[in-house]
Order: C-alpha cells, then sequence, then structure tokens
C-alpha cells in the first residue's frame, strides 16, 4: 500500500511548487494538478513546504489519499495579485487611460495609492498559510 497525494489547481497553483515531505523525507514536488504516489506500509506524516510561507503536516497511513487544497485567503490573495497585473498590463497598453477626465492628477494619485495598496497585501499573503492537507477517504 502507499499514501497517494493531489493537488487540486487553483489559479497560481501551478507556478508555486510544493515540496513534498513524508516522515522529513523529500518524495517530490508538484505543480498544478499533478499526483504523487508515495511507497510506504506503516503510519507517518505528512507535509508540505511552500518557497515562502507556512507548511501544513497531517497523520498517514498507507492508503490514504490525501488533497493539498488552496485556503480561501489564499483564492484571494492570488486573485487580488492577478487583478493587479491585469489591471497593469491594461494601464501599460493605455487601455485605461485618466488622462482625459478634467480631474486627472488625483485620480493618478488614488489609483498609485490603492494599487500600492493592493500589492502590498497580496505580497504580505504569500507568507501566510495558503494551502491545507485534507484527507479524501474518511
Amino acid at each position: 500500500m502507499s499514501v497517494k497525494v493531489k493537488r487540486k489547481l487553483w489559479i497560481f497553483a501551478a507556478f508555486i511548487p510544493l515540496r513534498i515531505r513524508y516522515n522529513n523525507k523529500s518524495v517530490g514536488t508538484l505543480y498544478g494538478s499533478q499526483e504523487v504516489e508515495i511507497p510506504g506500509k506503516d503510519e507517518g506524516e505528512l507535509k508540505y513546504h511552500q518557497p515562502i510561507g507556512r507548511d501544513d503536516q497531517l497523520k498517514v497511513k498507507a492508503g490514504d489519499v490525501v488533497q493539498i487544497e488552496e485556503t480561501m485567503f489564499g483564492k484571494v490573495l492570488s486573485t487580488l495579485l492577478i487583478l493587479f497585473f491585469l489591471y497593469l498590463t491594461l494601464s501599460i497598453f493605455e487601455v485605461i487611460d485618466f488622462t482625459s477626465y478634467s480631474n486627472y492628477e488625483q485620480l493618478l494619485s488614488a489609483e498609485r495609492i490603492a494599487l500600492g495598496g493592493l500589492l502590498i497585501v497580496a505580497l504580505i499573503g504569500f507568507f501566510f498559510k495558503t494551502h491545507k492537507l485534507v484527507l479524501l477517504n474518511t
């Protein structure tokens, strides 16, 4: 018997690798919607490790199926980061342009403040737990 670990895909899941450790030994890295099978006949501790952020751990035994899912907090933060980059792209290609308005200087300063705050919140989110281990065969 073995332990199967799956990863559920969300927006940025394909870009952030998660290293899987079983009983403090590295057993693989998951990107996107991949899965890994860990051979073993006994009980052990399964952990994942993000490059930045907090890890999660779970006691598993042979035959268990575990899924790595993004938390709601992680989903919100990755959505904010995507919106930030989308807005920057639209601004670079001048799809969004405030210069036609009479108060464009005030709009530009409000835009800088809003985008700066959005970027700070999204980047700070990388230091919090954004994934969780879920046992599927209960």
